[in-house]
């Protein structure tokens, strides 16, 4: 499998990327930013309208996990090149500007589009740290029932691994509580 950090480190980033407006995803507002080489915004916009779509004809699209950009487009046919010679990329918004997180939003329907909701909302309770302080019974109120719960690790399964261009496994938010308070969170493969 392929880690997208090695992937992110393998694109040539120019000395000035440049930003050409904003998506919406999930109740979030993206910056989309270009780098390596330069595309007019009319392109990008119509490039990045719409689903992520994994295997596309002309550019593909692949979802980072927490701290990196939330969705990167590359031409198709650099995926596995050591370089890709232009990403767009969709920039998550600082903690302070990412809305709270409710029950309703974690299990409102998303089409099967992919990322899932659950993945992008997931991503922003681990680096926002919105699960801290809370017990068992307040994350499973947010969360709604688990796919396995013993108490002290609770697994939600979120959607298709994301850091593979060949999306075989699930993935699952993993939450671990200590004395029934949360502890700590991780994205899990299986």
């Amino acid at each position: 499998m392929i880690a997208l950090l090695a992937i992110f480190a393998a694109v040539a980033l120019p000395a000035k990327p440049h930003t050409c407006g904003t998506k919406a995803l999930y109740g979030r507002t993206l910056a989309i930013r270009v780098t390596g080489k330069s595309l007019p915004c009319s392109d990008v916009r119509s490039i990045v309208k719409g689903s992520c779509d994994t295997n596309g004809k002309t550019w593909s699209c692949f979802s980072g996990r927490e701290s990196d950009p939330a969705l990167v487009w590359f031409r198709s046919k650099e995926r596995f090149k050591e370089h890709w010679s232009t990403t767009i990329e969709a920039i998550r918004p600082s903690c302070k500007r990412t809305p709270a997180i409710t029950h309703a939003d974690w299990v409102k329907p998303d089409g099967g589009a992919f990322p899932s909701r659950e993945q992008i909302l997931g991503d922003d309770l681990l680096r926002c740290h919105r699960l801290d302080g809370m017990t068992h019974a307040q994350v499973l109120a947010l969360l709604g029932q688990p796919d396995d719960d013993n108490g002290k690790t609770a697994d939600w399964e979120v959607g298709l691994e994301r850091d593979s261009f060949f999306q075989v496994d699930s993935e699952y938010l993993a939450a671990r509580f200590v004395g029934g308070k949360f502890n700590n969170a991780s994205f899990e493969q299986g």
